[in-house]
């Protein structure tokens, strides 16, 4: 957040119980002006100007949706003590070779044709996956991005908290339609970064 911003938002918040709150009608009257429905319609109290609270619930959610049970790396290891089954399925042709001689006759030679069918199992291991499984390197590639991703979402939530922060600011002290609808563009984008707990921070509007 740029010094500027947040320059502002130290200048507004020690006046809040003074000036900013002098013309709180004025909101009201826009409001009914245009027919409008709005949790800035009427005064409210402001979260805290920090964004700890809504850091801590980010990265809780995001914990929540990572979690699952064992490390994945300790049961991709693990899983290389189950064996890798095979089966085959054959059939060998049988000769049955015999001879027969009687005193006064030739030799004489006799063959039996038959078939037997048989199955073979195997289970095979490969332990060296229980020092390294190299879908471990994907695992850790996920895990990268997902750290990834958390911080430019908690970036971009960061942003959006304090530039809603000026815009209620600036609507309770010189109301306007394009405030009190900045105001709730970015208090819907809050919500859609956090699966709505942003505005069950605030209280309910009218």
């Amino acid at each position: 957040m740029s010094k500027r911003l947040m320059l502002i938002l130290v200048l507004s918040l020690s006046t809040l119980s003074g000036p900013l709150w002098a013309d709180s009608g004025a909101v009201a009257r826009l409001c009914r002006e245009h027919g409008l429905r709005s949790r800035y319609c009427s005064p409210f109290a402001l979260p805290s100007c920090s964004f700890a609270r809504l850091d801590r619930l980010v990265r809780r959610q995001a914990q929540g949706r990572a979690r699952g049970g064992r490390p994945t790396a300790a049961r991709l290891r693990n899983s290389a003590w189950l064996p890798t089954f095979s089966a085959e399925w054959g059939r060998t042709d049988l000769v049955d070779t015999s001879s027969s001689w009687r005193p006064g006759e030739e030799l004489a030679a006799n063959e039996d044709l038959g078939q037997r069918s048989f199955w073979k199992v195997r289970a095979t291991w490969d332990l060296r996956r229980l020092a390294f499984d190299e879908r471990e390197l994907a695992v850790a590639r996920d895990e990268r991005a997902a750290r990834t991703l958390l911080h430019e979402r908690l970036d971009r939530t960061r942003r959006l908290y304090y530039q809603w922060f000026h815009e209620v600011l600036e609507l309770r002290r010189d109301p306007s339609l394009r405030r009190l609808l900045a105001s709730e563009e970015l208090e819907a984008a809050l919500d859609a970064l956090t699966s709505g707990a942003f505005s069950g921070m605030l209280p309910r509007g009218p």
